[in-house]
């Protein structure tokens, strides 16, 4: 099966299982300029077959993740999603989100990479990469 097939089916699954846009558009990379995904946009471009670049292939894999590991209940959907994200984060180069701040106390170089509403934020600090949650606990080592 295309993976275009794939993440139709998936979209589709999400929608009838109570998967709200809000959570769609956590999942894509637009999220990070405030753009509210839909349903029928990504139905209508996944219904054609291609070959996915790389944004659009790690929306793609986050689909289908979510999907996948609904249907074998490993979760509810803000834990997939956040593990979705973890697996397959979202690319600064689509979002233009970037910033550059100095703290007060160290003068350490802090670079937002970039965020969304999950409440997940993947930073660099002295050119080590993070990423946090919410709270600004570190979820990798």
């Amino acid at each position: 099966m295309h993976i275009c097939d794939l993440v139709v089916n998936s979209v589709e699954y999400l929608k009838c299982n109570g998967f709200t846009e809000n959570q769609l558009t956590e999942l894509h990379h637009f999220s990070l300029i405030g753009k509210q995904e839909r349903y029928a946009s990504l139905l209508k471009y996944f219904s054609v077959h291609k070959n996915l670049q790389s944004n659009n292939q790690k929306v793609a894999d986050r689909i289908n993740y979510v999907a996948e590991q609904h249907k074998l209940k490993s979760g509810n959907f803000s834990q997939l999603i956040k593990q979705a994200l973890l697996k397959w984060p979202l690319n600064e180069k689509s979002t233009k989100i970037k910033s550059n701040e100095k703290s007060n106390d160290t003068g350490a170089s802090k670079n937002v990479v970039s965020s969304n509403s999950s409440g997940i934020y993947i930073v660099t600090l002295n050119n080590k990469l993070a990423i946090l949650n919410s709270s600004h606990k570190c979820m990798t080592g």
